[in-house]
């Protein structure tokens, strides 16, 4: 992301794919979170029971639901940070669309709808312990949906409290803290994103 001479944050495809391989990281750590649960209710023990198919599956697929969740973060950042220093963000390029709190959650939960039905068709094609099915590709897609607007929530806030972390905003910097503030805005959503990880849990395994 930069600013250009007008002022205007323009959210470049730099940045987006940035926050899609954050977001994908920690859906992948969720995935393999989730298989290592499956292979403990199977029988008790973590051993494999479940197959390294199931594991790879939950890995892959959480990795591309979780691309649409960074994509949530970034955005939601990004609007919060324009609005708190009395500019504009700008997707792409200055000619682009323009970002505010209401089309990043437009933007972020609609890619979170369709990354989240992408990741559970990956995982059950790939999976041999589980089967396609389309109403549950319609919950998965909507969970991660209400977990990307939780994100462009927490990022939205992140960003217009203006919070940054000095040390490494010097390191790295200034122009680092829009992805210090995606990062950050993950632990603050955290608690409420674990509560719809366990609701799904519930209904889909």
């Amino acid at each position: 992301m930069y600013t250009d001479p007008s002022g205007e944050f323009v959210i470049t495809l730099t940045a987006i794919l940035i926050a899609m391989a954050i977001g994908a990281g920690v859906g992948a750590t969720i995935g393999v979170a989730t298989s290592l649960y499956k292979d403990s209710r199977d029988d008790g023990e973590i051993n494999l029971s479940i197959g390294l198919d199931t594991y790879f599956a939950y890995s892959i697929g959480g990795m591309v639901a979780g691309a649409g969740i960074g994509v949530c973060a970034i955005l939601g950042a990004a609007a919060g940070t324009a609005t708190l220093l009395g500019s504009s963000a700008i997707l792409f390029t200055t000619s682009g669309i323009g970002i505010t709190f209401g089309s990043a959650l437009a933007i972020g939960t609609g890619m979170a709808f369709a990354t989240g039905m992408a990741g559970y068709t990956i995982r059950t094609v790939i999976s041999s312990s589980e089967s396609f099915n389309t109403g549950d590709m319609f919950v998965e897609g909507a969970f991660n949906a209400i977990s990307g607007m939780f994100s462009v929530g927490g990022g939205y806030l992140v960003g217009y409290m203006g919070f940054r972390v000095d040390l490494a905003s010097k390191l790295l910097s200034r122009s680092s803290d829009i992805f210090i503030r995606t990062g950050i805005q993950f632990y603050f959503t955290g608690g409420i994103k674990y509560g719809i990880g366990t609701l799904k849990g519930q209904i889909l395994y």
